[in-house]
Formats: structure tokens, sequence, C-alpha cells
């Protein structure tokens, strides 16, 4: 899971406020599942530093209350990401299935 303290950096949030940092702990929360499920990375799995910085700008789609717009403006990224877990995937199946032979 991401910073809270490194979220709340990129949102510029620069005061001490308990109600605001539960807040944005649970847009980080709500952030990592979104990209874990449309990028296909499991639950288990570290993100990649790209993956993080997709789930940090998911954070401020959120926070800003234009999350609606955030696929369509990173789809390229997404699109990258979802085919490089897919093709590890594949490529771990593949090699499990020639080493049982």
């Amino acid at each position: 899971m991401l910073d809270l303290a490194a979220i709340k950096n990129d949102l510029n949030d620069t005061y001490d406020d308990p109600r605001v940092d539960d807040k944005i702990a649970a847009i980080i929360t709500r952030a990592e599942y979104h990209i874990r499920e449309i990028c296909a990375i499991p639950e288990d799995d570290e993100l990649t530093p790209s993956e993080e910085q997709l789930t940090r700008d998911c954070c401020r789609y959120i926070y800003n209350e234009v999350f609606a717009a955030f696929e369509s403006d990173h789809m390229g990224t997404i699109n990258g990401c979802r085919a490089r877990r897919l093709a590890a995937g594949y490529a771990a199946s593949e090699g499990g299935e020639n080493n049982a032979g």
C-alpha cells in the first residue's frame, strides 16, 4: 500500500486533520484496488514503479472528484501495465508446463 504522507504530499495537503487523513487513506485503498483490478495485478504482488505512479494518479483523480476521467486520460499506461502483467503470467504458466513434461 502507498504511504499516506507521500499521497498527502502529492495532493498538496499540508495540514494535519485526522478526518482528512482517514479520507485520503480510504482513497488510497480504493485507488490501489482499482489499479490492481484493471491491470490484472495479483493482490500479493508488489506494484512496479509505473503501477505505483498510476495508483498515485488515480488517488489525485478520486480526491479531486474527477475519477470518471481517469481511465480515458491514462488508457495507454493502463494498457501497458495490463499487457506486461498478462504476458508475465502467461510466461510463468508456459514455463511451468514446459518443466512438467
